[in-house]
Order: C-alpha cells, then sequence, then structure tokens
C-alpha cells in the first residue's frame, strides 16, 4: 500500500509552532501527518501552547508510518505527542495507538503523551520556557508582515 503514496522523504524542520488551536477539526496538531508515504523527517521543532482538548503538539495520524521524529521540543499542549495508529484495529470508543515503524530519538516531551510515543519528561524546565519566548520573540522580530499570532 505504501507505493501509492507519495508524499515522502520530505522535513519539516527547525519551526517555532504556538497557540495552534483545534477549528471544526477532530483533532489537529502543530504538526499532522496523515497517510504519508516513507522517508519523512520531523526534527528539531519547538511546539507548544495549544491546551485544548484533542490539541496536540505532534499528531502523526492514520498511515503515519516509518517517520524519523528527532529533536523535538513540545509543551504546554493538551497532549504532547500521538502516534500513527494505522495498523491497529480501533472504534471511536476505544482508540489504539501506537505503530512501532516510528523513529523516536531525543525528542523532549512534557505532559502527555499517547502509548507507542516516547516517554514524557515530566515538569518543564523554565529554560525550554525562556527559550521557547525568545525563540518566538525573534521569529516575530525577523518574519515581518507575515507573522501573526
Amino acid at each position: 500500500m505504501k507505493k501509492y503514496l507519495h508524499t515522502r522523504n520530505n522535513r519539516v524542520e527547525y519551526n517555532v509552532i504556538h497557540d495552534h488551536l483545534q477549528t471544526g477539526f477532530h483533532d489537529i496538531g502543530g504538526i499532522y501527518t496523515m497517510g504519508l508515504g516513507v522517508g519523512n523527517v520531523i526534527n528539531g521543532n519547538l511546539i507548544y501552547h495549544a491546551p485544548m482538548e484533542r490539541s496536540f503538539g505532534m499528531s502523526f495520524d492514520h498511515q503515519s508510518d516509518y517517520l524519523t521524529v528527532t529533536n523535538n521540543i513540545v509543551f504546554d499542549c493538551n497532549t504532547s505527542a500521538s502516534n500513527s495508529d494505522s495498523f491497529s484495529k480501533s472504534t471511536e470508543a476505544h482508540i489504539v495507538y501506537g505503530n512501532e515503524s516510528n523513529q523516536w530519538k531525543d525528542n523532549l516531551l512534557y505532559g502527555r503523551v499517547f502509548a507507542g510515543t516516547s516517554a514524557s519528561q515530566g515538569e518543564v524546565p523554565p529554560a525550554i520556557v525562556h527559550a521557547a519566548e525568545m525563540m518566538t520573540k525573534v521569529a516575530e522580530e525577523t518574519t515581518g508582515p507575515s507573522w501573526s499570532h
């Protein structure tokens, strides 16, 4: 089946994503994928402040398999990360997540995570919150009028 999915070898890297909100979708993520081919990389992103129910820092949905997920920082989201469920049978009453084909390494995920996702780190260190604030400030100052809150 993967040979028919054409989103291959993409990289989502070094983004500052915050205050993303659920608007009309069942769930949403600062980085959200669905139905990917192989060889995709999610690396070095900072995602924070999405406290609404079903708002994920990273959400790798149906058939988001064979991802490499490294060096991301996620905090202050309802759920930090949700891993692909494409190989699991599930119903809305009993959602099962946890595809082991995704490779997780050196991520800092603070808060709740779904099964199959690398473990939560516990409390967010103040230095990470400060770094997020500084990175957001730099983005606001350097991206011009296209930046919005």
